[in-house]
């Protein structure tokens, strides 16, 4: 059985659950859909298909969301793990099904994984090897967890526009950027203009401050609340597996 695991991974994640799915399935085409040029041609689906989606405020990014809409699932299976900073994972999952299944595939089972959240001090949540591999086995070698029904009207991930006006800003130190433009190629979501300014379609998901060689980028948050939300709610969390309705 021929096997698409498609991913999205600003942070990284992500990239590291589909690298395990890609060495223990056989028959595996890795698709990676982060950079925006990736997205701009649909996949042609496979008998077999794994979606990796990163959490942004309760939801997957508006940019897959989009991506997800121009696929054609002609019936073949779904699977989909939306991965999540231990603090809030929201409807991400359901809603993530409910498009999928609008573009035409069968979702069979899902799950929500936490992974180390990019704004948290402490690293917890740590994808280890004895964990990617129960990542594996629940996803698609075990018939166990709750059922989980699709969203009705996958329309959630329109507010994340909204809560990001409120969270904060990707700020460059223009006397530390050597102007390399690699941050402008990196970034997901075409945000960062020649300028090396991040703009309204940046989502915050630190790909650029990650990848800054003279770290010259940082998450600038507007309040002292989003960091102390996330000390406060980032706890160690179990992976959940859902067999989806």
């Amino acid at each position: 059985m021929e096997t698409n695991v498609v991913y999205f991974s600003p942070s990284g994640s992500c990239k590291k659950i589909a690298d395990y799915l890609g060495e223990h399935v056989p028959r595996t085409q890795k698709i990676n859909i982060t950079p925006y040029a990736a997205r701009l041609t649909p996949i042609k689906a496979a008998e077999q298909n794994i979606f990796i989606f990163p959490v942004y405020n309760g939801d997957i990014p508006a940019a897959c969301a989009d991506y997800l809409q121009t696929l054609n699932g002609e019936g073949k299976r779904a699977f989909i793990l939306c991965v999540y900073g231990g603090v809030f994972k929201g409807k991400a999952l359901s809603n993530a099904a409910a498009l999928l299944r609008k573009a035409g595939f069968k979702t069979e089972r899902g799950g929500y994984v936490a992974a180390p959240h990019t704004y948290a001090e402490k690293k917890i949540n740590l994808l280890t090897e004895s964990r990617l591999n129960g990542i594996y086995v629940g996803l698609l070698h075990s018939s166990g967890g709750k059922p989980l029904k699709a969203a009705k009207a996958p329309k959630g991930w329109q507010k994340q526009t909204c809560l990001k006006k409120f969270t904060g800003a990707c700020k460059v130190n223009k006397t530390l950027c050597a102007a390399c433009g690699l941050c402008k190629n990196i970034c997901p979501v075409n945000a960062i203009d020649d300028n090396f300014i991040s703009g309204k379609r940046c989502v915050l998901c630190g790909a650029c401050v990650n990848g800054c060689p003279v770290s010259a980028r940082k998450i600038k948050f507007y309040t002292p609340v989003p960091p102390l939300f996330i000390k406060l709610k980032c706890k160690p969390r179990q992976d959940e597996f859902y067999n989806i309705l």
